[in-house]
């Protein structure tokens, strides 16, 4: 599991870079958040990672990415900035 501290562009960069590059039976899930943790203000990083460590076990091997409460197959997600979301 790898949380990504850097932009959503990035972000997805990352991932399609780890799913072209075949880490065999491996399972990869990044996480991160819509919202950067400043001071004490509401943030959704830790749901996303808690949400991408119990959903570790039901996934298949491959690179996914998980925000907003799912699990994404790296190639079939887009950031969607109007929504404020991945879909």
């Amino acid at each position: 599991m790898l949380q990504h501290q850097k932009t959503c562009q990035l972000f997805q960069e990352t991932a399609h870079f780890f799913d072209k590059n075949s880490f065999g039976d491996k399972k990869i899930i990044f996480t991160g958040s819509m919202i950067p943790i400043t001071s004490f203000s509401a943030s959704d990083a830790g749901f996303n990672l808690g949400f991408s460590i119990a959903s570790f076990d039901n996934i298949e091997p491959g690179v996914f990415l998980s925000m907003n409460g799912g699990i994404f197959k790296s190639n079939e997600v887009q950031k969607n900035p109007d929504l404020f979301r991945f879909e």
